[in-house]
C-alpha cells in the first residue's frame, strides 16, 4: 500500500496491522490504563468521524486541538483527518491571552479539549464570541448547549453511524487527497506574534517516510510519548510509531516521564535536551550513592565510553583492546544502567532545541543512544537527522532523504524539499519574507562539515554584537552553562555591551544538596540564592565552564534568579525557548545592575 496521506497511514496502521495493545495510557507508579486494541481505536476514530458529520462539519472547518497526550489526542486527530477537517492543536498549559490571539487569527469551528481547565480557559479566551459551536471534552458534560463529553460524543456518532452508508468511513479515509492540509500550528513566538503553519498530509507523510529510512524503529518497538503532541516532533514520531505498528504508550503530565520511563521500559522515545540532561543528573545521583569500589567501577566503565565516543565521533578504528574494554564495561555496568531505566531502552531520539555535545557523549558514553535532529515547524519538523550507525555528536546529522539544506552567504540554513510547508495561515506577507528563491529561510545560522553533517551554531536574529564590534552566538554559550549540573536555565546578554553578563537560574535540587552538603544554611530559594558561599560557588563553575574561551565570550557578570522560568509565565515558549525580549523587560533592572560603573568586576550576585 502506498502511503501518501494519513488517512492511509490511519488504515495501514489499524487495518491492515492490527494488534491488541495498540495504545494506551501510562500511569506512573499506578495501574495505568487498559491497553486499546486496534479495533477499539477504529470504531472511536468511525463514531467520532460521524460526530463531525452530524454536526454538519465541512471539508476546511477548522477545530481546535487542546488536550494533553493520550490516545484520545490520537483518535480524534485521525477522526478530524478523516473528515477533512484541518485541526489547530494548542498546548496544555496555553493562557487564555495567547488563546485570544489565535482565535483572533484563524476561525475554528468546534474543539476538542481535555478537562474543564481546558473549557473555561477557552471561553475566557473566547470572550463574547460563539465559537467555537460545539466542545467536546474529556471532563464532565454539565448539559451546557454545544457541550459533549466524550462519551456522549461516542453515543453521537453511534446514532449517526446507524443510519450511514455502509463503507462510508473507508470512503471518506479513502478520499483524503495529498495537498489536504492536515493542520494548522501557531508557532511559539520568541520574538512576535505567533504564525498559522499550514502542513499538508503530503508535507508530514513525506517527513514520516524518510525519518523511517533513518531510524530503526519496528512493530516490536514500546514507545513512550510524552512531549507535547501539539508540536509536531512529538506528532510526527507518533505517526511514525502508528506506521510501523509500535505500541504506544502515552504519558499526559511530561514531568512524571522519568517515572513512566521507569515503570514502563520503552525500548525508543523522543525528548527534549533538558530531559536528557536531568537524566544525567539522575545517574550521577545514583553514583554518588554507590560505595567507593562499585563507584570506581563505574568511573572506569565511563571512562572507557568516553574513549569509544571520542574515536567514534572522530570516525577513528576502535583498537581491539578497547573494544574488549568497552564489551566488558557493557557486561559489568552499561546494562545495569540500562536496566534502571526499564531494562528495553535501545534508541532516543533529541529535538527541538540543541543538545550540548558534553551531555550527548555523557550518555553515549554508557551506551545510552541518543540521536541529535533539527527541524522546524515549517519543515513538518525534521530537516536532519542523526543515523543510528553512524552518529556524530556535536552535530544534527545529514539532511533526510528528500531533503536539500544549503548554506547561505550569511551562514543562514536554507531548506527545500516535499516537507517544507506551503506557508502561513492568512499572512501572504510573512510567507514571502520566509523563502529565498524557492529555498526556506530558517533563520538559524549553521554549516556541513566535510561529511554533509548539519551543524547548528546560532540564531541568526539572536547574534550578539558587543561594543567592541565582537559577533558572539549566545546558543552555544548557553548551552555550555546549561551542560553544568548546577545550571538549569541560563541567558547570556551582551548585545552591544562592553562585556557578556548571565541571567542563571539554578538547579535547585543539586544546588540544595551541595549546598547541605557543605552546611550553609537557608530558609527557602531566594534566601539560598543570596548566600556569598553560593556565589563563590557559581563563580568557579563559571570559571570552569569558560576557561577555553576567547576573552570577549567570558561570562564577566552574573545573577541567580530564585524562579525558574516557565511557559505559563511567559519567559520561555512550550518547546522551553527563551523569549529573550520578555526576559530582557522583565529583569531590566537587574541586567543594568550588572553592567553599572560602581558594580564589582567580578562576577555579581542579584536576588529576584
Amino acid at each position: 500500500m502506498t502511503v501518501r496521506t494519513l488517512c492511509e497511514l490511519f488504515s495501514r496502521s489499524v487495518f491492515d496491522r492490527p494488534r491488541p495493545d495498540h495504545v494506551c495510557l501510562a500511569d506512573p507508579g499506578g495501574s495505568g490504563t487498559p491497553p486499546l486494541s486496534s479495533v477499539e481505536i477504529a470504531g472511536q476514530v468511525e463514531r467520532l468521524y460521524m460526530l463531525w458529520r452530524s454536526l454538519g462539519a465541512r471539508k476546511g472547518d477548522q477545530v481546535l486541538l487542546w488536550m494533553p497526550n493520550r490516545p484520545e489526542w490520537a483518535l480524534a486527530d485521525f477522526s478530524l483527518l478523516a473528515a477533512g477537517l484541518v485541526d489547530i492543536p494548542l498546548y496544555p498549559s496555553l493562557p487564555p491571552a495567547e488563546v485570544r490571539i489565535i482565535l483572533e487569527k484563524s476561525h475554528p469551528r468546534f474543539a476538542v479539549v481535555g478537562d474543564e481547565g481546558a473549557r473555561q480557559r477557552l471561553l475566557e479566551a473566547a470572550g463574547g464570541d460563539l465559537r467555537p459551536e460545539a466542545i467536546v471534552t474529556l471532563g464532565t458534560a454539565p448539559g451546557i448547549g454545544g457541550l459533549l463529553s466524550w462519551k456522549q460524543a461516542l453515543e453521537a456518532g453511534e446514532r449517526r453511524l446507524q443510519h450511514s452508508a455502509p463503507g462510508e468511513f473507508r470512503q471518506a479515509l479513502a478520499a483524503a487527497r495529498p495537498e489536504d492540509t492536515a493542520t494548522l500550528i501557531y508557532t511559539s513566538g520568541t520574538t512576535g506574534s505567533p504564525k498559522g503553519v499550514m502542513l499538508s498530509h503530503a508535507n508530514i507523510v513525506s517527513n514520516v517516510l524518510a525519518c523511517l529510512q533513518v531510524l530503526e524503529l519496528g512493530p516490536r518497538d514500546v514507545t513512550l510519548s510524552f512531549l507535547p503532541l501539539c508540536h509536531i516532533y512529538e506528532r510526527m514520531l507518533d505517526y511514525c510509531y502508528w506506521y510501523m505498528g509500535a505500541r504506544i504508550v502515552y504519558v499526559a503530565d511530561p514531568r512524571r516521564a522519568g517515572d513512566a520511563l521507569r515503570s514502563v521500559g520503552p525500548s525508543f522515545f523522543g525528548a527534549v535536551p533538558r530531559f536528557y540532561e536531568k537524566l544525567i543528573l539522575r545517574i550521577e545521583e545514583e553514583r554518588a550513592r554507590l560505595d567507593a569500589p562499585r563507584r570506581r567501577l563505574f568511573d572506569w566503565a565511563r571512562t572507557v565510553g568516553l574513549e569509544w565516543v571520542g574515536r567514534r565521533n572522530a570516525r577513528q578504528p576502535i583498537p581491539p583492546a578497547l573494544a574488549l574494554r568497552r564489551a566488558l564495561a557493557g557486561w559489568l555496568v552499561y546494562r545495569r544502567v540500562r536496566r534502571a531505566l526499564g531494562g528495553r531502552l535501545r534508541q532516543m531520539i533529541s529535538g527541538g532545541a540543541p543538545l550540548a555535545r558534553q551531555t550527548a557523549d555523557a550518555l553515549w558514553a554508557l551506551d545510552l543512544r541518543v540521536l541529535q535532529g533539527y527541524g522546524l515547524t515549517e519543515t513538518s519538523p525534521v530537516v536532519a537527522l542523526n543515523p543510528s550507525g553512524r552518529n556524530k555528536n556535536g552535530t544534527v546529522g545529514p539532511p533526510i532523504p528528500g531533503t536539500e539544506v544549503r548554506i547561505g552567504a550569511d551562514g543562514e540554513i536554507l531548506v527545500r524539499g516535499p516537507g517544507v510547508t506551503n506557508g502561513y495561515y492568512g499572512d501572504p506577507g510573512a510567507t514571502r519574507a520566509a523563502f529565498m528563491d524557492g529555498w526556506f529561510a530558517t533563520g538559524d545560522v549553521g554549516r556541513l562539515d566535510e561529511e554533509g553533517f548539519l551543524i547548528i551554531t546560532d540564531r541568526k536574529k539572536e547574534l550578539i554584537v558587543s561594543s567592541g564590534g565582537k559577533k558572539i552566538a549566545p546558543a552555544p554559550l548557553e548551552r555550555r552553562l546549561e551542560s553544568d549540573p548546577l545550571i538549569a536555565q541560563a541567558m547570556v546578554i551582551g548585545d552591544r555591551r562592553q562585556f557578556l553578563s548571565a541571567l542563571l537560574v539554578p538547579e535547585f535540587a543539586a544546588l540544595e544538596r551541595e549546598a547541605r552538603a557543605l552546611g550553609m544554611r537557608f530558609a527557602d530559594r531566594r534566601d539560598l540564592v543570596g548566600l556569598p558561599e553560593v556565589h563563590s560557588l557559581y563563580e568557579k563553575r563559571l570559571a570552569e565552564v569558560g576557561k577555553d574561551l576567547a576573552p570577549y565570550e567570558q561570562i564577566r557578570r552574573f545573577t541567580l534568579l530564585a524562579k525558574e522560568w516557565s511557559a505559563e509565565s511567559g519567559e520561555i515558549t512550550p518547546t522551553l525557548k527563551v523569549k529573550r525580549r520578555v526576559v530582557e523587560e522583565r529583569y531590566r533592572d537587574l541586567i543594568e545592575r550588572m553592567y553599572t560603573p560602581t558594580a564589582p568586576e567580578a562576577p555579581s550576585l542579584r536576588r529576584s
